[in-house]
């Protein structure tokens, strides 16, 4: 069966990595699922957990334990194929350690900390290690094609001869390896809908930082455009309208600045909405300058037809 030599997993556990992009080997499975003393690993993995205090080398950690998982997923694909005891386990293991990592990543996010770095090197890595086991998938696939093309061979050589009883039998292993083959389809479309629902809370963080960001932007973009127009209408706007707005913005700005990027951004949103208001003031200020105009207009008219 032709191995995998090179998988793009990214672990980001500091000592071993250079750089989040660095292509590494999937370590060694060691015990997988199916053996009597995996327990010792679960326990083995629990101590680590226990000793690792850092948030952010929690969520790395967990990112090695995924790498363990693929690993484990591939050998007992590779040894005992697609029905092989204790595959789920693998698999939910793999899916429980993305979720752990994502729950952190939220957790240091409530906390009002920047998590947009962390949260791009959790992506890229989540994004590598699914790579990873779609290509595990992918040579298990090509492994059970080169199976289904010997076996038409066989069934061809065996019909030629006439034996009967063979040919039978060989369509069976055939239909059992169809059999195999659509289970594979089925545990890789649920791992590729897990991953991705995993990778998507983790997307979400990193892109926290951006969305406030632009909430403030859009905020003072629409401000100038207020001015603009109020400009165009040649109408001094009074200080005080936009204060409420100045003040908004300017709190949103100094959360930003504390790391708080959902509360900066719903401040920003605040304050752009707090323009509706003053734009209703305008409005009225529109209105006055209009009625003022008419009757100035219609003064200098009646005195223009008084000379």
């Amino acid at each position: 069966m032709r191995t995998i030599k090179y998988i793009a997993v990214s672990l980001l556990l500091m000592p071993l990595l250079v750089s989040a992009q660095t292509p590494l080997t999937l370590p060694t499975p060691g015990l997988t699922p199916d053996s009597a003393f995996y327990f010792l690993d679960r326990v083995g993995e629990a101590l680590q957990e226990f000793f690792t205090f850092n948030s952010e080398a929690k969520a790395r950690l967990q990112l090695e334990f995924v790498a363990e998982r693929i690993a484990e997923i591939k050998s007992l694909l590779e040894t005992k194929g697609v029905a092989a005891k204790g595959l789920g386990v693998a698999e939910e293991r793999l899916k429980g350690g993305l979720s752990k990592a994502a729950d952190i990543l939220q957790g240091e996010k409530n906390k009002g900390k920047d998590v947009s770095s962390l949260a791009k090197d959790l992506g890229e890595s989540v994004d590598s290690g699914t790579a990873a086991l779609r290509e595990t998938f992918k040579a298990e696939k090509r492994t059970l094609d080169v199976k289904k093309k010997d076996l038409k061979a066989r069934i061809s050589d065996a019909k030629k001869v006439g034996d009967t009883a063979l040919v039978e039998s060989l369509i069976a292993e055939l239909n059992a390896l169809k059999a195999e083959k659509d289970l594979l389809d089925e545990r890789e479309g649920k791992q590729d809908d897990e991953l991705g629902a995993e990778s998507e809370k983790i997307d979400r963080q990193m892109e926290k930082k951006d969305d406030a960001d632009n909430a403030m932007r859009e905020a003072e973009f629409a401000k100038q455009e207020f001015l603009d127009e109020a400009a165009y209408l040649g109408i001094v706007v009074p200080e005080e309208i936009l204060t409420k707005f100045d003040r908004l913005l300017a709190q949103a700005k100094e959360l930003f600045t504390k790391e708080n990027y959902e509360g900066a951004k719903e401040l920003a949103k605040a304050a752009d909405k707090s323009l509706e208001k003053a734009g209703d003031a305008i409005d009225g200020l529109s209105e006055a300058k209009e009625r003022e105009d008419e009757l100035r207009e219609e003064k200098e008219s009646q005195e223009n037809e008084a000379v």
